[in-house]
């Protein structure tokens, strides 16, 4: 995907084409691609995005399910 997201941004083509063939070629809009609040915001989220991804799928929605009810605890 990485490859796919630097050949995208090198040739100005749209991901979603680049990857499907489905959609414009190129976008006379910019767009962000991503929201920035999805980006971890400090070291310690940035240490537990790569430590989630490492898991299972199934280990991953236990591990966010916990930190739910955890987190429900502080609001």
């Amino acid at each position: 995907m990485n490859h796919m997201i630097a050949t995208s941004l090198a040739t100005g083509v749209r991901l979603e084409w680049l990857g499907t063939g489905r959609g414009a070629e190129r976008s006379d809009e910019t767009v962000p691609a991503l929201n920035r609040d999805e980006y971890a915001q400090d070291e310690l989220e940035a240490q537990c995005l790569v430590s989630l991804r490492r898991l299972p799928w199934k280990v991953r929605e236990s591990v966010v399910h916990m930190l739910s009810l955890v987190s429900n605890n502080f609001k």
